[in-house]
């Protein structure tokens, strides 16, 4: 939804002073996926009491990002510092703390090339869906505008949590225990 919505939100909110490009959008966007993943694997590393490989990897990842993203921004402008990010992510993060990991759980703790595949495909459902739909066109009024970012981001989170079920990225026995808890939080005091 960051790259259907990202640009004409960003658009709305400067009052069209400032927009987000492609390009930008996907530096941002492979800063960010990558960031949540290193983290991820740093926590899971440091409840496995191995903290010295993750601080390890993020201080190397850290220091390689600042260098490489300041030759790709000289190179070829501020959109490609995702590119130097995913670059240092890559050489530094991107293979130590998936070895480890491997090292500490065994072959096979990752998941698999289909799975990855069903969660692009969700992803790019979501894409189409609000993109579609919170298109802006011609609107004119700022009130038209919002009306359409919202109803953009709501058919494309229905959009993902279908296909999500759909292509089972989840599970229906833990959808349906949530479900349930959540169910629990909202039961009037009254008939408990």
């Amino acid at each position: 939804m960051f790259f259907a919505l990202g640009s004409p939100f960003i658009r709305v909110w400067t009052h069209g002073r400032l927009w987000l490009g492609p390009a930008m959008a996907a530096s941002v966007a492979a800063i960010v996926i990558l960031s949540a993943l290193a983290t991820g694997c740093e926590f899971l590393l440091t409840g496995l009491n191995r903290q010295r490989r993750a601080a390890f990897a993020e201080t190397a990842n850290g220091l390689c990002a600042l260098a490489l993203s300041a030759v790709a921004v000289r190179w070829a402008g501020f959109e490609a510092v995702g590119a130097g990010t995913t670059a240092a992510f890559l050489l530094t993060t991107g293979w130590v703390l998936p070895r480890e990991i491997r090292a500490q759980l065994g072959p096979g703790c990752f998941p698999q090339l289909a799975f990855l595949a069903r969660i692009c495909a969700a992803a790019a459902v979501t894409y189409a869906a609000a993109a579609w739909f919170g298109h802006m066109g011609a609107l004119a009024s700022v009130t038209e505008q919002v009306q359409r970012l919202v109803a953009g981001a709501a058919v494309g989170l229905t959009a993902f949590i279908v296909t999500a079920f759909a292509l089972k990225l989840v599970n229906m026995q833990d959808a349906a225990a949530v479900g349930r808890r959540l169910a629990g939080y909202f039961v009037p005091l009254s008939s408990k």
